[in-house]
């Protein structure tokens, strides 16, 4: 999607946006509010095509506007969890920064294995270098992958209730992923599904101020520089 071609007004792109990923809202309510407030006709499948239309820019966004000195954190804490695409069972692993709650990087695929984990952190290593500490929990496949890859790091690996350091912070984040989930859970194909994570976690780290971050974004609180202009011209917070 080219934002210079775009026929609708860009800010009513973005309100839609923001209903759908800031609350657990389908296209077909998208669809209604703007009848019913804006008197403005949508039909919801427009709506969807807006939607996944602006994965790829948020994706080139985010390699844009990216965090500094990750590297020097204490914790990046990773876990997968699973969404089903037309019945199949696929897994979203992801990183995220104790710190600043900033999703450093995700990788959605069917596998469980050891191969997925190196994936990930090779990726993040190239681009973020390391942690002090990698918090997961106790699955084998990142044990392997944690020791070859961040070799400088300690490998905290959490379960039980009475461990001193859990993995809350990334279940928590998982609670809001499934919870958006839930409106696009019947999509039948990966990348379509990939694109609507893109923006996602888009929203999540740039978008919308989180209360436990002092109603900053995590990408604020991670130290993502941009300009006024391009702050308003991308609606950053």
């Amino acid at each position: 999607m080219n934002l210079k071609r775009l026929r609708t007004n860009i800010n009513l792109v973005i309100e839609a946006l923001f209903i759908y990923f800031g609350g657990a809202c389908s296209t077909r309510y998208i669809a209604k509010h703007f009848a019913n407030i804006k008197s403005f006709k949508i039909s919801h499948v427009a709506s969807y095509k807006w939607i996944k239309g602006f994965g790829t820019i948020f994706k080139k966004l985010t390699e844009k506007y990216i965090p500094k000195d990750l590297n020097l954190s204490d914790e990046w804490h990773v876990d997968e969890t699973v969404i089903k695409i037309a019945g199949k069972r696929y897994n979203t692993w992801t990183l995220i920064d104790s710190e600043t709650r900033y999703v450093i990087d995700w990788y959605l695929i069917t596998s469980r294995e050891a191969t997925s984990a190196f994936h990930l952190f090779s990726k993040v290593k190239e681009r973020f270098g390391s942690a002090s500490t990698i918090v997961s929990d106790r699955l084998p496949s990142y044990n392997q992958a944690t020791k070859v890859v961040f070799e400088g790091s300690k490998h905290l690996k959490v379960q039980f209730w009475y461990d001193e350091t859990t993995n809350n912070l990334i279940e928590s984040f998982f609670k809001r992923l499934k919870h958006k989930y839930r409106t696009f859970h019947g999509l039948k194909v990966k990348e379509s599904v990939e694109a609507i994570l893109q923006e996602f976690f888009f929203f999540y780290n740039y978008i919308l101020p989180h209360s436990s971050l002092n109603n900053e974004t995590p990408a604020r609180v991670a130290g993502v520089e941009y300009t006024e202009i391009q702050r308003k011209e991308l609606l950053l917070y």
